[in-house]
Parts: C-alpha cells; structure tokens; sequence
C-alpha cells in the first residue's frame, strides 16, 4: 500500500492507538510526504523482509527495507493518496524519446539511492475491542 501511495488503505490498518498519535488520514499523509524519514515509504521501488519475530502472542516485528523511488514519493503523490488515489503519477502512451530518457536517468539515479531500514510493529487487538484479534500497525519506526 506504501508502494503505491495509497495513504488512506495504510491508515486504514493502523491500531487506534496509532490513529490517535497521528491523528486524522490528512495529517497522516502529511507526515508521511513531509517527513524526510518516512517519506522514502511513499511509492517504493521495492521492499525486503529481512527479519521476523513474534516476541509474544501478541506482538509481531518485522524489518523490511525499502529502495526508495525519485518518480513517486513526492508529497503530492502522498495527498492523493490521503484522498483515495493512487498517486502513481502520470502515465503515457506510446513511446515518448524524452520521457525515455528522462525515466532512464531517474532509473539510474534510483539504483544509486541507499535503501532504507524500518521497523514494522503490529500488534494483535483484544478480544474486547471493536477489531477483535486483528493484526494491526502499532508503529513503523526507521533504523
């Protein structure tokens, strides 16, 4: 969902705990696109799992790192997200030299890019809340 700038969908999936720390979807989505430590997350080339660990029946950690994009990530690529789009930016038809080129050079400077580590914290919801043994984002913290 990071990957394709679909703000609202990662939101959706935070615990209410989270939700309360990082208030309303739009203020979420601002601190992603705005953050310079989490703003790599937004329209990620690609992500790795490279640890896992459950350190109790409720707790689950992951580590994952991320090669961030120069084509998405940008804060307005974030605010359509917030609003449901996918922030993928534009799309052509056909070939187009310039745009070739243009996507070729980013490609490159994409590959010199250095990848990004973060920490996934979700935890499983009590049986007395409103989403009952669901898998729920706690926190994503980098390293």
């Amino acid at each position: 969902m990071f990957r394709e700038c679909r703000v609202a969908s990662v939101f959706a999936h935070a615990s209410p705990q989270n939700k309360a720390a990082t208030g309303p979807v739009e203020q979420f989505a601002a601190m992603l696109a705005h953050n310079p430590a989490y703003s790599p997350l937004m329209g990620h080339l690609s992500a790795e799992t490279i640890q896992r660990l459950q350190p109790t029946e409720t707790t689950y950690m992951e580590v994952v790192r991320i090669m961030p994009s120069l084509l998405q990530g940008t804060p307005a690529a974030a605010a359509n997200g917030a609003k449901g789009g996918t922030g993928s930016g534009s799309s052509t038809v056909g070939s187009n030299t310039a745009t070739d080129t243009k996507y070729s050079h980013q490609q490159q400077q994409q590959r010199q890019q250095p990848t990004m580590l973060y920490m996934f914290i979700l935890s499983r919801q009590s049986s007395c809340s409103a989403w009952a043994n669901c898998w729920m984002t706690e926190a994503v913290r980098p390293l």
